[in-house]
């Protein structure tokens, strides 16, 4: 009898030695610098944008300058500037999805990265759309995108980020051209693939024309399906296709339908 309890008890020690090691907590490792690749545009007057006029939208103002020991500015941004997230009631009317506190940390922390490069496409055709083939052309390649994804959207625009006029891309009739993910794309990824949510390097997943036309349709299905859209992102390019792993650090401002985020990937 004993040994039996004795056999048992170390057993369990052997158990509990087991779990620990095991534990996200001892198990996870800090990546190196170089395994880190900062995805967010600097924020700033100059960048790219559609709200006028500019200052009432976005002002940083110093209001003191080291008078009484500290150096302080005074930010104000309008929620969609930069690069940002949008909550789910951005854009759905009627029903409440989830304000930019309610959006949980296992939906904006080590999520899964899936990049899409229609860059060349985008270039050919500035009104290219991303596709429910391209997104089939991918998996074909790179297998199912995983459960929890971020589909982003590699168009090549952030190339243009610097500068403005060739981002917004404007004709004669004052109409942005810029690529988008389509309607269709957006439908597929909401109804067969179980994401968190999609990325693009451009102002949204609605491409140059519809959003001069203040015509919304891949928000819509996004943001009705309860899905995150992260805009305006930054260095897509040096991602892999698959393998990164995104940190989405938004501001948690209470009503918010949106707000700037500091976005970061963790190369494989």
């Amino acid at each position: 009898m004993r040994k039996t309890k004795a056999l048992i008890a170390a057993a369990a020690v052997l158990a509990f030695v087991w779990l620990l090691g095991a534990s996200p907590a001892s198990a996870w490792q800090k990546p190196p610098l170089d395994k880190i690749v900062d995805l967010t545009n600097v924020l700033n007057d100059k960048i790219p944008g559609f709200w006028e006029p500019r200052e009432e939208y976005f002002s940083h103002k110093i209001i003191a300058n080291y008078e009484g020991g500290f150096h302080v500015g005074v930010l104000k941004a309008v929620e969609h500037y930069g690069t940002h997230i949008d909550a789910p009631t951005h854009r759905v009317e009627g029903k409440h999805l989830g304000f930019l506190e309610d959006i949980p940390l296992s939906r904006l922390l080590f999520v899964p990265a899936v990049v899409i490069d229609v860059s060349a496409k985008a270039e050919k055709d500035n009104d290219y759309r991303l596709s429910v083939d391209d997104i089939k052309a991918w998996e074909k390649k790179y297998g199912r995108i995983p459960k929890g994804a971020y589909v982003l959207m590699n168009s090549g625009w952030g190339k243009r980020w610097f500068a403005p006029e060739k981002y917004n891309n404007k004709d004669e009739q004052g109409r942005m051209h810029f690529p988008g993910i389509s309607k269709e794309a957006c439908e597929f990824l909401v109804k067969e693939r179980d994401i968190n949510g999609v990325g693009t390097d451009v102002y949204c997943p609605d491409y140059g024309l519809d959003f001069s036309a203040n015509v919304w349709p891949s928000h819509q299905v996004l943001l009705g399906a309860g899905k995150l859209i992260v805009e305006q992102i930054q260095n897509l390019d040096k991602l892999p296709p698959k393998g990164a792993t995104l940190l989405i650090c938004p501001l948690r401002v209470e009503g918010a339908s949106g707000g700037q985020v500091r976005l970061l990937a963790i190369l494989p």
